[in-house]
């Protein structure tokens, strides 16, 4: 073998490398426990459309009960349980969470799935040409912007 390369590394110690490059900040966001909490506490599972909702024009009928798991949920399902959960999220006290916290959690949902779905861009929640996740876009930006507004009151 040529001096200039080093050996193959091991299964386990590409695993090993992969988790020690997250940082301990990033492992934690990526936990799942305000979203599983949130799940499992709200009443009600499934899509219901209000009168003037930003959902007006949305196929209510063809979005996933909240008791699937969020890597089993579809696109559709996806934009409107992500909708709803950045609208009522709430701290330990009660309070709303900081923009950069609110914004930190969503960035570790979309690690979560990329991670589970082996990088398939079907979850690109940024992608601003993507127009699947166009509604909870538009929610969580208003959600930071009516925190930071509050937030200085």
């Amino acid at each position: 073998m040529n001096c200039r390369f080093r050996p193959p590394k091991s299964v386990q110690e590409e695993d090993s490398l992969l988790v020690q490059s997250k940082p301990k900040s990033t492992q934690y966001k990526d936990k799942w426990a305000v979203f599983r909490t949130w799940q499992a506490a709200r009443e009600q599972k499934f899509c219901i459309l209000d009168a003037g909702s930003m959902f007006k024009d949305y196929d209510v009928h063809r979005v996933q009960s909240l008791e699937e798991k969020l890597d089993d949920l579809d696109s559709l399902s996806l934009n409107y349980c992500l909708t709803k959960f950045v609208q009522e999220v709430a701290n330990k006290n009660g309070g709303r969470y900081p923009s950069r916290s609110l914004y930190g959690i969503v960035c570790g949902f979309e690690r979560y799935l990329e991670d589970v779905n082996g990088g398939n861009n079907f979850y690109e929640i940024y992608d601003l040409l993507l127009f699947r996740f166009a509604i909870f876009r538009r929610c969580l930006d208003a959600e930071m912007k009516d925190e930071n507004v509050n937030s200085k009151q």
